[in-house]
């Protein structure tokens, strides 16, 4: 049987003020893939993502997006992004991971426990141990268990990386878009998110962003261009 396609797009294309940034963009993500995708500085990667969940139309309304794009509904169907009413559940279904992370002005578990308050209603302790395993699931517990009321801004800029993939598991997506989750690392920090990603991707698959796609070649199932 053919697998239907988590997320697929069919010649998509951008402009901005009637400049075109890219066209003609397809490719489809099934479950256990991750997609690199790959370009120079300025091409519109980042917006790319942001029109995966209808960003980018919100971040910048000069914006002109053709083309189709179709996401799993809140019962996982295959459904075009163009009929999804509630994109605020969408983009916890589908969500982005930002070069930039936007932290809290609270502690390392106030940002970790937010997605679960405003997703699902719960209790600071009734996330608390989906807390834990998400910090277990990026090999971050045995550094920050006695640091849970520090702020994230604390943190090394690998670890906060890895808060911020934690931090977008206890969402519990179907897919994750990554917007260049090693920039700014050392060679260490790479390798500990290289190596996650590679973990994470057999659960949950995946679209990032890189400019090193060589980095991703043990782990990567496709390769697309801009």
């Amino acid at each position: 049987m053919k697998r239907v396609p988590l997320l697929q797009v069919e010649g998509l294309s951008l402009s901005i003020e009637g400049r075109i940034l890219w066209a003609g963009v397809s490719f489809a993500l099934n479950q256990g893939e991750l997609l690199a995708l790959t370009g120079p500085s300025g091409v519109g990667k980042s917006s790319l993502l942001a029109c995966l969940t209808g960003l980018q139309p919100e971040w910048v309304p000069a914006s002109k997006v053709t083309g189709e794009i179709w996401v799993p509904d809140a019962k996982g169907r295959r459904t075009p992004l163009a009929q999804i009413q509630d994109l605020f559940s969408l983009r916890r279904r589908i969500h982005l991971v930002s070069q930039q992370p936007g932290w809290l002005p609270g502690s390392l578990f106030d940002n970790l426990y937010m997605p679960r308050r405003f997703h699902f209603g719960e209790t600071r302790d009734q996330a608390r141990d989906k807390i834990v395993t998400a910090l277990i699931r990026v090999g971050l517990w045995e550094a920050v268990c006695d640091r849970l009321e520090e702020s994230v801004l604390r943190f090394s800029g690998g670890q906060q990386q890895r808060v911020s993939i934690a931090r977008a598991l206890l969402l519990e997506p179907q897919v994750l878009l990554l917007d260049e989750p090693t920039s700014g690392l050392d060679e260490e920090s790479r390798n500990w998110i290289y190596s996650l990603l590679g973990d994470l991707r057999s659960q949950i698959p995946m679209v990032v962003v890189s400019h090193q796609p060589e980095e991703l070649e043990g782990i990567q199932t496709q390769l697309v261009g801009l």
